[in-house]
């Protein structure tokens, strides 16, 4: 069964057959009903791999992540389906585990696939990314770019909430206040901690290098920092966890420890789902948080990329910083100033 076939059925030309097929309005309201009886009567099914070599597009973009599992980029998941959808281009999802050369490996498969654009998390190694330039495919970078890397970046506004989350701890009384974060070669880990070091020293506090825990963005990350952190001669009173996996890691340490927040220390950390009441239905106190704007990262990223394919909008170099919001709760009350206030 091919187009011809249904044309000769229909009584009409191979173009107007393919006009009816690719949605396009030229065509007459009862020439489209006689196409779209044939095709039903025929049973007949479009060839998407032939079209998509004529129109040289497949109508799929590749998403390049680091972890599934973790809920930011689950999250920007769906924001990237849901845009995608609305232009109808569909979604090749790959996991790079942080690995460099399974990056590598996925790349060159969505190369081979011949996708229209690639959306990407990058690992932080930018050997793959020059090469990936020289192919000519689309991108737009998510949460993190490499360095000496040129392109368009949607992210969230790392170092401001950084400031801002270390601010509120300083507000509260703290000035020995330690941060988890994650790998150092991932700019988005350095603009964090940029963050946490500008505020500490505009407001005169001393930073403390065996206050700055690695958690490599992980649970278990998460856990054994908390736990380095909390067994300093000179610990600190207070904690900023900067992802959420490593802040679940954080609190299963305190809990298996009978470590109560905030009495024992106090601690902000990271909500990436779009549900309101994570961590109010699994933390007792709740904890302060800072909340991302993962979804809209997702679409913004999909929305700007496909723009480029679909209406030949211009990709510039250019950094989106999506705002987040710190969600103040009990976490990071100071008992010592409670105290003194009685």
């Amino acid at each position: 069964m091919n187009i011809k076939t249904v044309a000769e059925y229909a009584g009409v030309s191979i173009a107007t057959v393919s006009n009816v097929v690719h949605g396009k309005k030229i065509v007459k309201a009862s020439t489209r009903e006689k196409v779209l009886k044939a095709i039903h009567d025929l049973n007949y099914t479009p060839n998407a791999i032939a079209q998509s070599l004529k129109a040289r597009k497949t109508n799929t973009i590749g998403v390049v992540i680091s972890d599934i599992s973790n809920p930011f980029f689950s999250t920007i998941i769906r924001g990237i389906e849901d845009a995608s959808k609305e232009s109808g281009y569909n979604v090749i999802l790959c996991n790079t585990d942080e690995d460099y050369i399974k990056e590598n490996e996925y790349l060159e498969v969505l190369k081979r696939k011949q996708i229209d654009g690639i959306i990407l998390s990058a690992t932080g190694r930018n050997e793959n990314l020059k090469k990936l330039k020289k192919l000519q495919i689309p991108v737009v970078y998510i949460d993190r770019i490499p360095e000496e890397i040129d392109g368009p970046l949607v992210t969230s506004d790392n170092e401001k909430i950084s400031y801002e989350a270390t601010q509120h701890l300083i507000a509260q009384g703290f000035r020995k206040i330690g941060i988890i974060i994650g790998s150092k070669i991932i700019s988005t880990t350095k603009e964090r901690l940029n963050g946490y070091i500008k505020c500490l020293q505009e407001h005169g506090i001393p930073i403390h290098e065996e206050y700055i825990a690695v958690g490599d963005s992980r649970i278990t990350g998460g856990k054994k920092a908390m736990e380095a952190l909390y067994k300093l001669e000179d610990r600190p009173e207070a904690v900023f966890v900067t992802n959420s996996l490593m802040t679940l890691g954080a609190l299963d340490y305190l809990k298996s420890e009978n470590i109560r927040y905030s009495n024992d220390v106090s601690i902000i950390g990271y909500q990436d789902q779009d549900w309101e009441a994570d961590w109010t239905l699994i933390t007792n106190p709740a904890i302060t948080v800072v909340k991302q704007p993962t979804y809209q990262i997702g679409w913004k990223a999909a929305h700007q990329l496909l723009k480029h394919i679909t209406e030949g909008e211009e990709l510039q170099s250019k950094r989106y910083e999506l705002p987040c919001k710190l969600i103040i709760r009990e976490s990071t009350q100071n008992p010592r100033a409670k105290k003194e206030s009685m």
